[in-house]
């Protein structure tokens, strides 16, 4: 279990939503959930970025993408 954090480009509050596991339909479900702007994620995008946040998990414990115009995102392991 993980939590997502987005933050928005716009400087609104980040969103916290859990993610249940790092995989592409966990990551779209907390995305959804996240009201992050997810019509145009491709499937090379989901993967690219699910590679960069497990090597950073695996490596430093917690790992963070940014998102270019959409913002950035952190994700972190959650307590059970």
């Amino acid at each position: 279990m993980y939590s997502l954090i987005w933050t928005p480009p716009d400087g609104r509050e980040p969103v916290n939503v859990p993610l249940r596991d790092i995989t592409p339909d966990d990551f779209l479900t907390a995305a959804s959930e996240a009201n992050m702007p997810c019509g145009d994620f491709t499937d090379a995008f989901l993967y690219k970025t699910l590679y960069a946040l497990l090597y950073q998990l695996q490596r430093n414990g917690d790992g963070e993408v940014s998102l270019y115009k959409r913002g950035s995102i952190l994700v972190v392991p959650r307590a059970v």
